[in-house]
């Protein structure tokens, strides 16, 4: 709460700032870095090479890959989004639902999952850009094809991901599901805990 204050200039700085490390709720440096080698995400930069990449090889597909990356949500919550989900306003993004690979859109089945995120400015630069010249009655879904129907992630973010992938000259085994492990990995090797990334985001930004 104190750090989003500080992002939306309430507060010069953050009072409790390293408060985490004084009373050592904080992981030391070598707890951190072995659990980010368990992570098979991208490192941050092997993230900004991909998304540039990106940039050239499969500009549809950028804002998608933003929200996996800087969310940690699951591809199929990515894919389910809804613009009446994206509170401008408020600077978060609401997952209330999932999208499955036959195209079935289904409700997260668990409190953690159905949660409020942190959308940075960044993100919601994109999201914003997104949005020029939608007509979101009749495209409610933020990622959609022609027809106006979500993106099957099978048909549509795999192939699209693995060949920005080999265009990045990046490692293959990565799949869509890396970013949302980058996104963990990132904020732990900045410094944050364990703790901290694995809670749901809607404890931290109640």
């Amino acid at each position: 709460m104190l750090q989003r204050a500080v992002k939306t200039g309430l507060l010069p700085r953050n009072p409790a700032l390293g408060l985490g490390t004084e009373l050592k709720l904080e992981n030391p440096l070598e707890a951190r870095k072995e659990i980010i080698k368990e992570q098979p995400g991208f490192d941050a930069e092997q993230l900004a090479r991909f998304l540039s990449t990106a940039e050239r090889v499969a500009p549809a597909f950028v804002p998608l890959f933003w929200t996996l990356a800087f969310t940690g949500m699951r591809v199929g919550e990515a894919l389910g989004l809804q613009w009446t989900d994206v509170n401008f306003m408020r600077h978060q993004i609401h997952v209330q639902r999932t999208l499955g690979r036959a195209g079935r859109v289904d409700s997260p089945k668990s409190r953690k999952s159905r949660r409020w995120v942190d959308m940075g400015p960044q993100l919601e630069q994109t999201l914003t850009r997104l949005r020029e010249g939608r007509n979101e009655r009749k495209r409610p879904w933020l990622f959609w094809t022609q027809p106006g129907e979500p993106r099957d992630q099978r048909k549509h973010v795999r192939q699209v991901f693995a060949r920005v992938v080999k265009a990045a000259k990046l490692p293959r085994h990565h799949v869509p599901h890396s970013l949302r492990h980058s996104y963990a990995s990132i904020l732990l090797a900045a410094g944050e805990s364990a703790q901290f990334v694995q809670e749901p985001a809607w404890t931290r930004l109640a």
